[in-house]
């Protein structure tokens, strides 16, 4: 399974390296394999600063994963 730096520093709540990633310009709409981005991660486990953080640098919200789910969906 594809999982890039993003998703696995916005998985584990690491605030400060997500950031450093978006800065240095890592792509907050890219999926891995099984079609999640970074901001879905963040809501299924629910790190709200690194979720907010994420919106701040304009990720697609209504972006959906290969089963259909959106980042929404997978908070509640």
């Amino acid at each position: 399974m594809l999982c890039t730096l993003l998703h696995a520093a916005a998985s584990n709540n690491q605030l400060e390296i997500v950031r450093e990633l978006l800065e240095r310009g890592a792509s907050v709409d890219l999926q891995n394999s099984l079609g999640y981005i970074a901001l879905m991660d963040t809501a299924l486990y629910g790190h709200l600063s690194v979720l907010l953080l994420l919106l701040q640098y304009s990720v697609n919200p209504d972006l959906q994963s290969n089963k259909g789910s959106t980042a929404v969906m997978l908070a509640a």
